[in-house]
């Protein structure tokens, strides 16, 4: 939940709107992530099983006196198995782990380029799923593992059925001992892994997260993009805050706020001028990508206050365009 909570604070996302279909679709995609991750670790762990059974019976077959005590088995061909097979299999479930949140993002980017908002969210919403679903899949698997466990390990002291005790050696010691090889799976390998998969699939977000951080507007403009020089306006947007001082082009005037850019240019330079203007552009993004721009021209002469506003609507490219035009 800490890396969580450092994912929201580091994209600057306030929820995740799971009325969007596409953060809706990402919550049960992560959902299912536990399920199919869960089934590849058993699924691995019958596999290494049986490379364990085909090498012990190959042993027993050829080499003499194991049973008696009079032969050395092989035991590092045993652990050689065990290990080769630890990092081989594991090498999908981890792939799953960590590729998914990359694919998603570059989904994202490809999809809804210029809404880093919703990507983030449908991120979150992903990173929710894997949360809420593994937490309940951990749980439920030591639970029933240990169950099967316990079931098998019963019938060593003698259990009471339909009112005949039953012993090690029975039909029903033989079923116990069937289920135990679903239960050992579910309390020793799957259920424990479930831990790490939230906290590497929530690590993964948070790596990525600095990348969504700007989808507001103000992100979009980096210091020193609002300047003026001569009286009039001057885009600053490829130079630094250093560069725009060394110029003079830089204006003290320029305000950065929360969900939209403020440029407001007073060209208080021109002393002995009663001509004063002023310059407002607010944008906002919508969840289409939609880039909406209202300019607000402010123009004082002597006194006389004229205001003039308009609005542009397009991609953020065609509306830069078209403010620059204005200008």
């Amino acid at each position: 939940m800490a890396l969580f909570a450092a994912y929201v604070t580091f994209t600057g996302i306030d929820g995740i709107n799971i009325f969007k279909a596409p953060v809706l679709a990402m919550l049960f995609v992560g959902g299912m992530i536990p399920v199919v991750f869960s089934a590849l670790a058993m699924n691995s762990v019958g596999k290494a099983a049986m490379d364990m059974v085909y090498e012990v019976r190959r042993q027993f077959k050829e080499i003499a006196g194991i049973m008696e005590g009079t032969g050395k088995p092989e035991y590092g061909k045993c652990v050689e198995i065990s290990t080769k097979a630890a990092l081989r299999e594991m090498m999908l479930p981890g792939i799953l782990t960590i590729g998914f949140p990359i694919a998603i993002v570059l989904l994202g980017k490809l999809v809804y380029a210029d809404n880093n908002q919703l990507i983030a969210e449908m991120l979150g919403g992903y990173m929710a799923g894997v949360t809420v679903s593994g937490v309940l899949w951990a749980v439920f698997q030591n639970n029933a593992g240990g169950a099967w466990d316990n079931a098998k390990k019963s019938f060593e002291a003698g259990v009471e059925i339909n009112g005949e005790m039953t012993y090690k050696g029975s039909d029903a010691h033989k079923a116990a001992v069937t289920g135990d090889t679903v239960g050992d799976p579910f309390k020793d390998t799957s259920g424990p892994s479930m831990n790490i998969l939230i906290k590497l699939t929530c690590l993964i977000g948070l790596v990525i997260a600095p990348i969504l951080g700007g989808h507001s507007a103000t992100s979009e403009m980096p210091l020193g993009a609002c300047c003026h020089k001569h009286g009039a306006m001057v885009e600053c947007a490829s130079m630094s805050e250093a560069e725009c001082v060394e110029k003079g082009c830089v204006n003290p005037n320029c305000k950065m706020l929360q969900g939209e850019v403020v440029h407001s240019l007073n060209h208080d330079d021109q002393a002995h001028s009663e001509v004063r203007k002023e310059v407002q552009i607010e944008k906002t993004v919508a969840d289409n990508g939609t880039v909406k721009a209202v300019v607000k021209i402010i123009e004082m002469h002597d006194g006389e206050e004229k205001v003039t506003e308009k609005t542009f609507e397009g991609t953020d490219a065609e509306v830069t365009e078209q403010i620059e035009m204005l200008k």
